[in-house]
This record gives C-alpha cells, structure tokens and sequence, in this order.
C-alpha cells in the first residue's frame, strides 16, 4: 500500500482545500455554472476519500496498530471443547484470551519443510480436566 510509511500528516491543509471547494460549488450554481460545480462535487469527494485514506493510515502508523487472526465459531468451539475452564470465564476474560490467541497467532510463521512443523501438540496431563503446574504442553517451533 502507498500509505504505509506515513507518519506525519497535516489535516489543516486539507480542511482549507475542502473548505475552497465547499464555498465554490454554490457560487457556481448561482452563476448557473452546472457542469463546473458537478466537476468540483466530483472533485472533493475524490480528495475526502483521498484524504481520509491517508489520516487511517498516518493512524495506523502513529499507534502501532497490531494485526491479529479472528477466531471464527468454529475455532471457538473447539477452545471450548478442548479446554474445558474456558467456559466458566467471564465474557470479559473470555474477550481478553481471544484478543491475545489472534495477535499470538498472527506472529506464527511457519516456514520450511522441517519434519518437527508436521508433529503434532501434545498436551500432558489433561485427563483430570484442569491445567495444573504438572500439565504441559508440547510443541515445537522456530524462533524468528
């Protein structure tokens, strides 16, 4: 994308050109002037939507924005499946996990064709139905 290592912006210059286009499109109307005020109606949506895009992505930019993966019904059930606990969280709690196994999961790469990507998780010591200290989880994966 254009926009994607903008950091600065000044929005005041933009506001005067929205403002000059504004002010003219009416003045032409009155001197009957209809196709010069359609081209300038034209015109600033064309530099709104332009400048809008812009300020989104000086936004973006500015705040760090983090990407994260959006888990679907699917990818819910199975989290409520597989770890039983997970139901009896709040809906805030449950909010706050889902925020962070997205941004988790949009930082996994996998990459080449090592053997260890293809084994699977394994998780030790579910049987009780609880996530104790002796419980683990083992999986391999790459250090970027």
């Amino acid at each position: 994308m254009i926009f994607k290592e903008i950091k600065n912006y000044r929005f005041p210059l933009w506001l005067t050109v929205f403002l000059l286009l504004l002010i003219s499109i009416p003045f032409f109307i009155y001197q009957e002037n209809y196709s010069l005020a359609k081209i300038l109606g034209v015109l600033l949506v064309c530099s709104i939507t332009i400048a809008l895009r812009y300020w989104f992505a000086v936004a973006k930019n500015r705040n760090n924005v983090v990407a994260r993966v959006v888990l679907n019904q699917n990818d819910l059930f199975d989290l409520e499946r597989d770890f039983k606990p997970f139901v009896n969280y709040s809906k805030e709690s449950k909010k706050v996990i889902i925020h962070r196994i997205g941004i988790l999961l949009s930082k996994v790469r996998f990459v080449g064709s090592d053997d260890l990507l293809l084994n699977n998780i394994v998780v030790v010591g579910e049987s009780d139905e609880s996530f104790d200290e002796e419980d683990y989880i083992l999986f391999y994966g790459k250090d970027p």
